[in-house]
């Protein structure tokens, strides 16, 4: 009922209502109002007019070319690992669940720029259910076979200094942040890039709602209807990599239209000793036999 209440309050004004989104000031307000709320008593709609009533979202567009291999790791609960490529891919039927870059029943595929990565994000919903420290992990091996254009999420200060190229993306992206623009402008585009960027490598999560800020960002440049302005993927820094490695989102068009095609499998397993450091990561098996939907161990 809360949550109702404040989508009423928002839509007719007495709540969040419209700024103008170049006065750096009236943006750095507005962002400091958002990040005080509890977003647990806000629906997906309120925080959705909320955004709209104070900033576009940011796109910085970000070149990917053909032939780089990206991963995509899933858990297995029992002796054998998965042995459908369907399986591993996205899943067309989505649950209900907010992720740190999908909404509720909208289809994301999921991948990281590296396999270590990969495998440690596959684990992340399993550690914080369960007491378990040990999983089987399979893990995809995607190529992309065209060029594309992406999103890079680069402007939260935490993800700068971890020694990635995170920082100078940050730097390559600014001539093109500030073209046309005035100074004001350009100081209210960065605080809201700052903004997203900090969303997307929010660490503490106390619901799911929490991820509605960057979900709704991930999932607006995703879709964009914008044809001038339409990226593939969006890229960000992994949480639970501690920031050293990337995660991408990608259209699942391109699985569809065999652009991401998968070249290998492989199962893992991985142990986590310690939650402050990386796991034990261990290779078991691996196969470049996919014939159709079947991969064949």
């Amino acid at each position: 009922m809360i949550r109702l209440f404040n989508e009423l309050f928002i839509k007719i004004g007495l709540k969040f209502g419209k700024i103008d989104m170049d006065d750096p000031d009236q943006v750095a307000a507005r962002i400091k109002s958002f990040e005080a709320i509890n977003l647990r008593y806000y629906n997906i709609n309120a925080v959705l007019m909320m955004i709209l009533q104070s900033f576009s979202i940011p796109v910085n567009i970000w070149p990917q070319v053909k032939g780089h291999f990206f991963y995509r790791g899933q858990i297995f609960h029992k002796d054998k690992p998965f042995t459908s490529k369907s399986r591993i891919s996205y899943n067309p039927k989505p649950g209900k669940d907010i992720g740190r870059a999908n909404l509720p029943y909208r289809s994301t595929f999921y991948a990281s720029s590296a396999l270590d990565t990969a495998a440690i994000e596959s684990c992340q919903d399993e550690l914080r259910k369960t007491t378990s420290k040990e999983f089987n992990v399979v893990i995809g091996e995607w190529e992309l076979t065209k060029d594309i254009e992406t999103c890079m999420i680069c402007h939260a200060e935490d993800t700068q200094k971890v020694g990635t190229d995170v920082g100078e993306a940050a730097v390559a992206i600014e001539p093109l942040m500030r073209k046309g623009k005035t100074e004001d402008q350009y100081q209210a585009l960065l605080k809201v890039n700052i903004f997203f960027a900090k969303q997307f490598a929010k660490k503490e999560i106390k619901h799911p709602n929490d991820y509605l800020f960057s979900a709704l960002c991930a999932n607006t440049i995703i879709r964009s209807k914008n044809p001038d302005l339409q990226p593939e993927a969006l890229w960000y820094p992994s949480v639970a990599y501690k920031y050293k490695g990337f995660n991408v989102v990608f259209k699942h068009q391109l699985i569809d239209n065999n652009e991401l095609i998968l070249r290998r499998v492989f199962h893992y397993r991985l142990k986590f000793n310690n939650p402050n450091t990386y796991p034990e990561i261990t290779k078991i098996n691996e196969t470049t036999i996919i014939e159709g939907d079947v991969i064949i161990w």
